[in-house]
């Protein structure tokens, strides 16, 4: 079958925007477009996903619709909880379809993102590797075998309560969700130098060479890298993906990252890839398509 054969609408719903993607076949964007939200509602969220899907099909009607949000379902069908949006056992996907008259399929964001780069991404290379995302929350996600692990618990984000060391001698640990967020470098920028500062401008300082802000960076670098180090050493991966809103701090002081991986890792085992990946909410939306086209081949779509 061609790539073109088909399309697929792949829809990825944050706290702010909705933003949306058509794709073909192979999971190749042909369209993106974004919709802010006004709010949370269920039904102004329906607003926002119809305009953005007008936004990106025009004449071309998509074979299926793939959802993905901070949430979690155990159908693909109702969203049972998603705290940033208040939702608690919303039919999503039915509301979907009623509304764009093609067949829709609700997932976890992270877990859609994971299955992207089991089928187009990493997993083109590596059949077992693991996707750690940091940004406003801490995500993870494993693929063995090309398959995506996953459950109800894989929806939970678990890994928000792992505790991650920091360097000192002895080490403190906090967990991840405290330490390895956007919420977290502010802190640290905050408790520096007594000012406020997003954390994509506390990066940018670090890029334009800023001494604090290489300093607090740096430090966030490594304990991701423990964190990388510890995902791989209990799920004896060889490879782990980096992305969210953070990544850029990864790529900026990825010596620093591979820092914090030694320091919880043999020297004889085997070299660990890290793979980062530049932020993109458009690549949320293709994991949204890559949740309608796995169920679309599989049949139940």
């Amino acid at each position: 079958m061609r790539a073109d054969a088909e399309h697929v609408l792949g829809l990825a719903l944050s706290n702010r925007a909705v933003t949306a993607v058509l794709t073909d076949l192979r999971a190749s964007v042909v369209a993106s477009g974004r919709v802010e939200l006004a709010e949370h509602s269920p039904a102004a969220v329906l607003d926002a996903v119809a305009e953005a899907a007008a936004l990106v099909t025009g004449a071309r009607r998509p074979a299926c619709t793939g959802l993905a949000l901070g949430g979690s379902t155990t159908d693909g069908r109702v969203v049972d909880d998603a705290g940033f949006y208040g939702w608690h056992g919303v039919p999503l996907a039915a509301l979907v379809e009623e509304r764009l008259g093609v067949p829709a399929v609700v997932g976890n964001d992270l877990v859609a993102l994971t299955g992207l780069e089991a089928w187009f991404g990493a997993g083109a290379e590596s059949d077992r590797f693991a996707l750690l995302t940091t940004g406003a929350g801490i995500g993870y996600g494993l693929v063995i075998d090309s398959e995506v692990v996953t459950s109800a618990d894989a929806q939970l984000g678990l890994i928000s309560n792992v505790p991650v060391p920091d360097g000192a001698r002895p080490p403190h640990a906090a967990p991840a969700m405290e330490c390895l967020t956007s919420a977290a470098l502010e802190r640290a920028w905050k408790a520096e130098v007594r000012e406020r500062a997003s954390a994509h401008r506390v990066v940018e300082l670090a890029e334009g060479g800023d001494a604090v802000a290489v300093a607090v960076c740096a430090s966030f670098a490594r304990r991701l890298g423990r964190l990388i180090g510890m995902v791989a050493a209990l799920t004896l991966t060889e490879e782990v993906v980096v992305a969210g809103e953070r990544a850029d701090l990864a790529a900026l002081l990825e010596d620093q990252v591979m820092v914090g991986v030694s320091a919880v890792r043999r020297p004889s085992a085997r070299q660990l890839r890290v793979t980062v990946r530049e932020h993109d909410r458009v690549e949320w939306a293709r994991g949204a398509a890559v949740l309608a086209l796995r169920e679309r081949v599989a049949g139940r779509l």
